[in-house]
């Protein structure tokens, strides 16, 4: 991993496409239009608003960024959008790891075939198109239903209003910390479960 110093700008990126993993945040960097060869890219905390020729990265951290358009990153294997101003999501639904976290992002009726989906701190309320995900946060969301969930492989939905989980008793690993009484009763094949009480079950 090659990490920028601070002072780092844009022209000292030319001729850099030959390092396998690049490390810019905190950086003064804005024109990444020439890193496109890179496998991992960690962008965090730079002022870069425009990624629309880092859609072959494999790796791209944009977390507490300025760039709002994301579609071109729809091939981005692994992609970290925390603590943005992302609304628009809908041609992410390629990617196989992304974090929504903290952002503005309400619609995710595009994104069922992500394997990997964190959206804690957001305002979702609607998941029934997430049934086949096999990761999924939605920690402190607005999600009240999550009969569609049976599916998910883990899930986490601590500090939802969620009342109601008898459609989860099949998830493997379940945390229900910090979420209204539910009966635990239908839970009985979660293979590990985090209870309101912060307990944790490993059967």
């Amino acid at each position: 991993m090659v990490r920028g110093k601070r002072d780092i700008g844009d022209d000292n990126l030319k001729g850099i496409n030959h390092v396998h993993n690049l490390y810019l945040g905190w950086t003064k960097v804005v024109d990444v239009s020439v890193l496109v060869h890179l496998h991992t890219l960690n962008l965090t905390m730079t002022k870069v608003e425009d990624v629309n020729t880092l859609g072959h990265i494999h790796t791209l951290h944009l977390w507490a960024t300025n760039v709002v358009d994301v579609s071109a990153l729809d091939y981005v294997h692994t992609l970290d959008l925390k603590n943005m101003g992302v609304a628009d999501v809908s041609a992410l639904g390629h990617v196989h790891t992304l974090y929504l976290n903290e952002t503005n992002v309400v619609d995710v009726s595009t994104l069922g075939h992500v394997h990997t989906l964190y959206l804690d701190g957001t305002k979702v309320a609607e998941v029934s198109a997430l049934g086949y995900v096999h990761t999924l946060g939605i920690q402190f969301t607005r999600v009240m239903d999550v009969r569609a969930l049976g599916n998910v492989h883990s899930l986490d939905i601590k500090g939802t209003n969620v009342d109601d989980v008898s459609a989860l008793g099949y998830v493997h690993t379940l945390d229900i910390r910090r979420t209204k009484m539910v009966d635990i009763n239908v839970l009985g094949n979660v293979k590990i479960l985090a209870l309101p009480s912060g307990k944790i079950l490993f059967r």
